[in-house]
């Protein structure tokens, strides 16, 4: 399941970074079609998701998309076009089994990113997968 789910988000990033070059553009692009993918695997989704107290100031934090199975968290997703720890701050603080980070910035973070958290690195796929790029 996780890697169709992977594949298919490859996918959009794919579609998406073929036809706009805007970054939040893309961030919301991304969010919403990530939205809308939920359905296509019987969950629902959620955006902006609030996690409490997740911030060092003890703010909360909004995760980009969670999908839920039975009421409960499932897929966390956060969508990033550059390094920001909060979002894996956030991710490692929702209660969801699976999670991913959606980076599409230029340098490869998956060094930085913890093994709890699926790193979707889409920017290396922005030029190569895209014959309208080429």
């Amino acid at each position: 399941m996780l890697q169709s789910i992977e594949s298919k988000i490859y996918n959009i990033c794919n579609e998406v970074f073929c036809n706009i070059n805007d970054r939040r553009v893309i961030h919301q692009l991304l969010q919403t079609k990530i939205y809308q993918l939920a359905q296509d695997f019987n969950y629902k989704a959620w955006r902006e998701f609030r996690i409490p107290n997740v911030r060092d100031d003890g703010r909360d934090g909004l995760i980009d998309v969670v999908w839920f199975k039975v009421m409960k968290p499932f897929i966390a997703f956060e969508i990033d076009s550059s390094f920001r720890s909060k979002s894996i701050k956030k991710l490692l603080a929702i209660s969801a089994p699976y999670k991913f980070w959606i980076y599409y910035g230029h340098e490869n973070r998956e060094s930085l990113t913890p093994k709890e958290i699926n790193l979707i690195y889409a920017h290396r796929y922005k030029r190569k997968s895209c014959r309208k790029c080429l």
